[in-house]
């Protein structure tokens, strides 16, 4: 099996969309759930939001038994299986990005952010 190299420039592009994401609608505990005041999601949550992500096929669908919970959904695959494939990462890579027991700091849209562009050869 060849090795994974991460997609930089969807990385990027997902920092630039999460300096954009109001506090109030980010959780980085939760891919996605639907709450009477509208979607709350992680950082995977909100890249099914851009175009070009979700022309790219990259989705959220709801979780058969709790329809209130929606999961990334990409190429035939679901949760963290989708998040790897989409952005090119290895379990490790994505843990560190979006798992939320492998921050320290307060979990922002912007502290998210930072780290995206630090992996991916960007400024933070």
């Amino acid at each position: 099996m060849g090795a994974t190299v991460m997609n930089t420039d969807r990385l990027l592009r997902l920092a630039a969309h999460l300096e954009t994401v109001p506090e109030s609608e980010f959780d980085m505990r939760t891919w996605a759930k639907q709450t009477p005041c509208g979607t709350v999601c992680c950082a995977v949550g909100h890249a099914a939001s851009i175009p070009e992500f979700r022309d790219a096929g990259l989705s959220l669908m709801p979780v058969m038994d709790n329809p209130i919970r929606l999961v990334p959904f990409y190429d035939g695959l679901s949760d963290w299986d989708a998040t790897m494939r989409f952005f090119d990462l290895r379990y490790r890579e994505a843990c560190h990005l979006f798992d939320p027991t492998k921050y320290s700091e307060p979990l922002t849209p912007r502290a998210v952010a930072a780290r995206l562009r630090m992996v991916a050869g960007g400024r933070p």
